[in-house]
């Protein structure tokens, strides 16, 4: 049951990490369209261009991290091995197999799966210690 519980906050904090990066690439994308030459791009075709960019890039990086990712993170952190080199291999692994295809899908899967990883790892190492428990009533004198 322990084993389940760990891989289910790696799954829940890497998902929240590919949803904030979802978030910045969205932000990202329409101001690059916004501060490029002119002609100045209409505002809601950028929306949902930008929109559309990033859910097709979520439908492809949801099941790798849901089957290759994040358990293979879980594994390295349950043996003892996430370090932040391994977290960066497993954040970078999928992206290069995609670079191999195509270089200009690889390199936004590259960016995405090392700050997925990254930022997985610095979450999933952050734990309460015991300092933050309260001493008990009895006995702590």
């Amino acid at each position: 049951m322990e084993q389940l519980r760990g891989f289910a906050h790696v799954l829940l904090a890497s998902l929240l990490w590919l949803a904030v990066w979802a978030v910045l690439s969205y932000v990202g994308m329409v101001a690059v369209a916004f501060w490029s030459a002119p002609p100045q791009p209409d505002l809601a075709t950028t929306l949902v261009l930008a929109g559309i960019v990033v859910l097709v890039g979520l439908l492809f990086a949801v099941p790798v991290l849901v089957v290759l990712a994040a358990p293979a993170y879980a594994l390295l952190l349950r043996s003892g091995r996430a370090s932040l080199a391994s977290a960066a291999a497993v954040g970078l692994v999928p992206g290069a197999v995609t670079f191999a295809f195509s270089r200009e899908l690889g390199w936004p899967a590259i960016a995405t799966g090392l700050f997925v990883s990254l930022a997985t790892h610095w979450s999933c190492k952050v734990r309460p210690n015991n300092s933050s428990k309260p001493t008990p009533l009895r006995g702590a004198a």
